[in-house]
């Protein structure tokens, strides 16, 4: 529930600030506290989201999962120009989350190593065939992005922890 920075074409660092649920009203709060404490421009994002299903490269290439489809509290179409315009997203590239595992996020299973390098991890069938489906289809959807630079994203895989109790 803390605020995304983002940085002006003139240098000037602003928080967005993302709903978040409406029964934590303090933890929904802090991203302007923050702000005003610091003197920083925070400009609330009309999206409903948390942070750990957003991942950027700083160039306007973002990445998030499908959860936020679902938790957003606005219509699937409206989210690429509120990416675009609270945070420079001009390529949005949305992956499927984890099955059975409540936040959505992608940081669950995905990291931006560089602009043109994500991890992604990597089930055996053996250990959780649904999951193995699922961040084999986040492998194909990253590659087959292209970047706003016209650039592509390698994905290297990572071994997942034991994921036997589904939680």
């Amino acid at each position: 529930y803390g605020p995304l920075s983002v940085r002006s074409p003139d240098g000037t660092v602003s928080f967005v600030d993302p709903r978040y649920y409406h029964q934590r009203v303090y933890d929904d709060a802090v991203p302007s506290m923050i702000a005003a404490q610091w003197g920083i421009n925070s400009f609330r994002q009309p999206l409903k989201w948390e942070g750990g299903t957003y991942i950027a490269d700083g160039y306007g290439n973002c990445y998030y999962s499908q959860g936020v489809y679902s938790y957003g509290g606005t219509s699937q179409s409206k989210i690429p120009q509120y990416q675009k315009e609270y945070l420079g997203c001009d390529t949005n590239i949305v992956m499927k989350p984890l099955e059975d595992e409540g936040t959505t996020h992608s940081d669950m299973f995905a990291k931006l190593t560089s602009k043109n390098t994500m991890l992604i991890g990597s089930y055996k069938s053996s250990q959780d065939p649904g999951n193995k489906a699922v961040l084999d289809d986040d492998e194909a959807i990253v590659e087959a992005a292209t970047l706003n630079d016209g650039g592509k994203v390698t994905v290297v895989r990572i071994p997942m922890p034991s994921n036997s109790n589904r939680q």
